[in-house]
């Protein structure tokens, strides 16, 4: 039996697959809008803001803020958690759940920090999906120690 014909077959199977995966695996990898440092000298975040994607991602060493600017309506920002549940000693476990903020038409709302066990995915990143993008802005603005 001549095998060339399924392994030709498999190879082909296997990059569309892969075709397929990819922008899902680099969507997950790599932030979509930048983190910037805040200083004692301020941050000028209009200037840094960045068209918000239905699913956003930034880079967060636990110190990170989002500022989001509202578009022409209210908006919903979910903030995806990657913990299930929290549990200390003598007190037991809570349940962990997304969270959802609403973003008034042409208003800044301010989230986290985002300690990194509960927000950041295996790449580093937390993941932001808004209800609406049109017209929002988003930054990330890490505050160091």
């Amino acid at each position: 039996m001549n095998k060339k014909p399924l392994l030709i077959a498999a190879i082909a199977v296997l990059g569309v697959a892969s075709a397929l995966l990819a922008p899902v695996a680099n969507a997950q990898t790599a932030p979509n809008i930048s983190t910037t440092d805040i200083t004692t000298a301020g941050i000028n975040t209009a200037s840094g803001l960045q068209a918000a994607s239905p699913t956003t991602y930034f880079s967060n060493t636990g110190d990170a803020l989002l500022v989001v600017k509202g578009g022409g309506t209210t908006v919903s920002a979910t903030l995806k958690t990657q913990a299930t549940s929290l549990y200390q000693d003598g007190y037991g476990s809570t349940p962990l759940s997304d969270v959802t903020v609403s973003i008034p038409s042409a208003s800044i709302v301010i989230m986290g920090p985002f300690p990194q066990g509960r927000w950041n995915n295996q790449y580093g990143l937390v993941t932001v999906s808004f209800t609406s993008v049109t017209g929002v802005s988003a930054s990330a603005v890490n505050v160091p120690q």
